[in-house]
């Protein structure tokens, strides 16, 4: 069972002093206790003993308590100068007043003043308990000699002889038990003496250990106070991260943060403060601010910090923190996001559409702009599709999308990029042709697969376009070559030196002309289709066919009856074939070379003389193709000619005086007549070649047919010898 508080030792933080003041506390109690039995025993006796004892001895045991008192609120001191004082004053006061104090009581007092005196180890206390000592010897001597007054009569000594050894038995049993405890005490305080200086020693090692641990930790380690705003402690990081000392660091004083840290991040700092005095016990509160090292250039921290001790109120004392120096980390994370930033734009304006496309779960995982204009489909959509959601069921060949496309995923795997034409869905279900390329793009150990798609849709149209233009020129080609193979190859003749030529503005032309032999006539035509291409050239080819079929059936008949025969029935064909289309000719005829008949209308001849005159033969008739002009009076007119040996028949297109040159002027019949009257001395094939080459470097491009024909009479008679095949 414990004593009661107020009978309990002090203990106080410095372990001296609470040796102390525990021994002053035992003295103290085991003189309270015997003089208390002693002031009872008196108490009593009372009509045995004197009043002063009594007196004297009641007031030592009342103050006795104040001794305890002091003591017990740490002024030990003063509790042991009032405690020697106490018993020096009863001593004294039972010498003056009581006549004299008893030897055991005497003895007992100077063994416990002494005693006190030495414990508490203060030499001021020692000299006053021997001092006290001294005079209380000094009483009790003055007493034996008689010169201090008799003690009061006492009626029965025995009684107070036995009060007396009382006392002094319960003194010494209160001092033994006294001491007993002071043995235990002394005992105990060696322990505690030996055990903190284990704890102390245990402290510095631990100290030593913790120093050492922080000294060799990679990361810069600090105690921060907040109230003063200032770093107690840095370990040695503090110089080699930022270049400054210790004690720099220490100078900065409430300036730390200031100095240190850029003003941006010092709200991080207030944070994680906040962070700290809300969290629980042991939270830890992180953040990333910039220092300035000591060479004034930025340096970036990622700091984490915790309580580390506790205020009397419960608040933040000091918090303990590390800051590791992720500059290097930092650059090369932006100089990363710079590079992904200039590849997303490198990817996001690429020419093409690009997607990302994850193997193991068939879903794309990224994608550029182009790639959701091309499938008409937002982001979202495509994160949550797959080549199959895009694709029709089959492809243009006929192959299952879905067995197509595994295929290609896995030959992209296994290490052979792809390229190959697919055929994908819009948003609205429209079908377009792609060119995919495929390859491999590992990442993070990710199966992923990079494909760049271009929409060909337009340019497979214009393939198939540029295939039928192809096609469609083999096709003029071969209508070129027939119509070239229908023109006469030979056109030798019994009357005329010929020289001819038809270069059409196109592939087929719609200019015509044809020699003719049948029955010892010479037949000749010079014709124009409207148009150009491969209806006129075609209606041209029609004409000269019915030309030599109503020629064999009917050689001798007039030109203007054979003109009407051949309108007749290009007229029919025409009409049957939903066209129109109208022709300027003139067909010619001559038994002897010299009398010409000709119907039609086309350019007007010319007739170069063999003096060098040029005349214009006059115009006649219409043209074909047109149903109206059969009922014309002038539609049968017949024209004649006289050409006499020597003389020249030039007939001719009208691409030939309609020819433009880059100032869109015309050629025209005064340069054409021109000409001819410089060239009226050279020969058939001079001229021609001559007129030829005349409109060809005057005009800018051909806009039209050029048909040329000239015919020399040879003065040769009826009779001689043809080259040209006559028509049977």
């Amino acid at each position: 069972m414990s004593l009661p508080r107020f009978l309990q030792a002090p203990v106080f933080p410095d372990e001296e002093q609470s040796l102390r003041a525990g021994f002053l506390h035992l003295l103290t109690l085991s003189i309270t206790v015997a003089l208390l039995g002693y002031w009872i025993v008196l108490l009593v006796l009372r009509n045995q003993v004197d009043a002063y004892r009594l007196v004297v001895i009641g007031f030592a045991t009342a103050l006795y308590p104040l001794v305890l008192l002091l003591n017990r609120y740490g002024l030990y001191r003063t509790a042991s100068v009032l405690f020697l004082l106490v018993g020096y004053g009863g001593l004294t006061g039972l010498a003056f007043f009581a006549g004299g104090v008893t030897a055991p009581a005497i003895s007992t007092y100077i063994v416990l003043i002494v005693c006190a005196g030495l414990l508490l180890g203060n030499v001021y206390t020692l000299i006053l308990a021997l001092l006290c000592s001294c005079t209380t010897g000094l009483l009790v001597f003055a007493g034996r000699q008689g010169l201090l007054p008799p003690p009061v009569s006492v009626q029965n000594a025995a009684t107070f002889w036995l009060a007396e050894v009382f006392n002094f038995l319960l003194a010494a049993i209160v001092l033994g038990i006294a001491v007993r405890r002071l043995e235990r005490a002394v005992l105990r305080g060696r322990q505690e003496i030996e055990r903190s200086a284990k704890a102390t020693q245990a402290l510095r090692e631990s100290q030593r250990f913790i120093q050492s641990i922080t000294e060799s930790t990679p990361y810069l380690v600090f105690l921060y106070d907040p109230v003063e705003r200032r770093n107690v402690y840095a370990n040695r990081h503090v110089q080699t991260d930022l270049g400054y000392t210790r004690s720099e660091i220490e100078e900065m004083g409430p300036h730390f943060l200031d100095r240190l840290m850029h003003r941006e991040d010092q709200i991080h700092i207030h944070r994680m403060e906040r962070e700290l005095r809300s969290g629980a016990e042991g939270a830890v509160s992180e953040g990333e601010v910039r220092l300035r090292d000591a060479t004034g250039r930025w340096r970036w921290f990622v700091v984490r910090v915790r309580v580390f001790e506790r205020s009397e109120g419960g608040g933040i004392g000091l918090i303990i923190g590390t800051a590791q120096d992720v500059t290097d980390r930092r650059q090369s994370e932006e100089a990363l996001r710079e590079s992904e930033r200039r590849f997303r734009t490198l990817v996001d304006h690429a020419p093409e559409a690009i997607v990302v496309l994850d193997a193991d779960t068939g879903r794309f995982v990224d994608f550029n702009q182009n790639a959701m204009q091309l499938f008409g489909r937002s982001r979202s959509d495509l994160l949550a599709l797959g080549p199959g959601d895009l694709s029709p069921p089959f492809q243009a060949s006929g192959e299952p999308s879905g067995l197509a496309a595994r295929a290609r995923i896995e030959a992209v795997l296994a290490g052979a990029p792809q390229t190959f034409e697919w055929l994908h869905l819009r948003a609205d279900g429209a079908p377009f042709l792609c060119e995919v390329r495929l390859v491999s793009l590992p990442w993070a150990g990710r199966r992923l697969l990079r494909g760049s798609l271009a929409d060909i849709s337009e340019r497979k149209e214009t393939e198939r376009r540029l295939q039928d233009a192809r096609m469609l020129e083999k096709e003029w080609e071969l209508a070129r070559q027939i119509q070239t193979a229908l023109l006469p190859r030979d056109l030798a003749n019994p009357f005329y030196d010929v020289r001819a030529i038809m270069a059409p503005a196109r592939q087929v032309g719609g200019d015509y002309y044809d020699l003719i032999y049948v029955q010892g006539r010479l037949w000749f035509v010079v014709g124009d289709v409207s148009g150009h291409g491969l209806t006129a050239g075609l209606v041209s080819i029609m004409v000269r066919t019915t030309l030599q079929a109503i020629l064999l059936e009917r050689p001798a008949s007039p030109p203007e009856e054979v003109f009407d025969r051949v309108n007749r029935r290009l007229i029919a064909d025409m009409q049957r074939l939903d066209e129109f289309r109208y022709l300027t000719c003139t067909l010619f005829v001559t038994a002897d070379g010299v009398n010409v008949s000709y119907a039609g209308r086309h350019m007007p001849p010319l007739l170069l003389r063999a003096s060098g005159q040029l005349e214009e033969a006059p115009a006649v008739g219409t043209w074909m193709g047109i149903e109206e002009f059969t009922r014309l009076p002038e539609y049968a007119e017949r024209g004649h000619l006289r050409v006499e040996p020597g003389d020249r028949l030039i007939l001719f297109s009208d691409g030939i005086t309609e020819a433009m040159d880059a100032n869109e002027g015309f050629y025209g019949r005064e340069r054409l007549d021109a000409l001819i009257q410089s060239h009226a001395q050279s020969s058939p094939g001079k001229l021609h070649e001559a007129i030829v080459a005349d409109v060809r470097s005057f005009m800018r491009r051909q806009e039209d047919d050029i048909t040329l024909m000239i015919l020399e009479n040879r003065g040769v008679r009826p009779g001689a010898q043809s080259g040209l095949p006559e028509s049977r």
